[in-house]
């Protein structure tokens, strides 16, 4: 029976709306790791394939949802604010030796939203690109979705229930979670956006130009959504990024 699914992004992913679907990208970010969870699992993605960058990249192809036909228009999303702007020619659109080293493919998402805003502020020399909140997370909304799937592009397939405990199951529902191994090890108060900093340092690092723009999360405040029992960060912190040929 088809359901609902809403699939949940947190980090530095790097969303790229092609003309066939969507292509979320991940940075190399040393100690890091990827975790798909769901109200009955935990799988680790990230750390499949290894702490080394020169560990093979990989592929993951996320099957169940139907597409929405036509391309995600981020200027229509709810919630917060989402980063975005026009994919450049000549970016590198999948992983390689000298690219990004996990990639997940989905069909286009019926809706999204960002999430939990947090203040940040992007220069270019003397010209502002951002200056407010934006989204630290994203969702993507399905109206109908089979059994998700989850395959390798090596045919390795990720087995995972993703069946939303509210007491109806009328839904489907899977997150998507970017973090340091160890978060109580790096926490600073003094400085609680070491992280986010050079997570999304590395996720610009292959997007001309923004690599050489200047950020500041000085600002940044923690939410209760997104902090463990200890009071440490589940996530690193960073902004999505959000690029497209159209609606953007």
């Amino acid at each position: 029976m088809q359901l609902p699914l809403d699939v949940t992004f947190y980090g530095p992913y790097v969303f790229n709306c092609t003309k066939t679907g969507m292509t979320v990208l991940v940075p190399w970010c040393d100690d890091h790791r990827v975790n798909l969870k769901t109200d009955m699992d935990d799988q680790p993605i990230y750390a499949e394939y290894g702490g080394d960058p020169a560990d093979p990249p990989r592929v993951w192809t996320f099957g169940g949802p139907v597409s929405a036909g036509t391309a995600t228009d981020v200027t229509k999303a709810g919630g917060a604010a989402i980063l975005h702007d026009k994919w450049i020619s000549g970016w590198p659109e999948d992983c390689g030796a000298d690219s990004w080293k996990l990639a997940f493919k989905f069909p286009w998402p019926n809706r999204i939203a960002g999430l939990l805003p947090e203040y940040i502020k992007i220069m270019d020399r003397n010209r502002t690109v951002f200056d407010g909140e934006c989204a630290r997370a994203l969702r993507f909304f399905y109206d109908r979705s089979d059994q998700p799937t989850m395959t390798a592009d090596n045919s390795e397939k990720l087995q995972f229930d993703a069946k939303y405990l509210d007491g109806t199951a009328s839904t489907n529902r899977y997150s998507v979670q970017f973090h340091h191994y160890n978060p109580v090890e790096i926490y600073d108060k003094n400085y609680p956006h070491r992280d986010a900093e050079n997570c999304f340092r590395n996720t610009r690092d292959l997007l001309k130009p923004w690599d050489t723009y200047t950020v500041d999360f000085e600002k940044l405040r923690v939410h209760k959504e997104s902090i463990n029992k200890n009071g440490h960060r589940i996530d690193c912190g960073s902004s999505p990024l959000w690029f497209g040929d159209v609606g953007v």
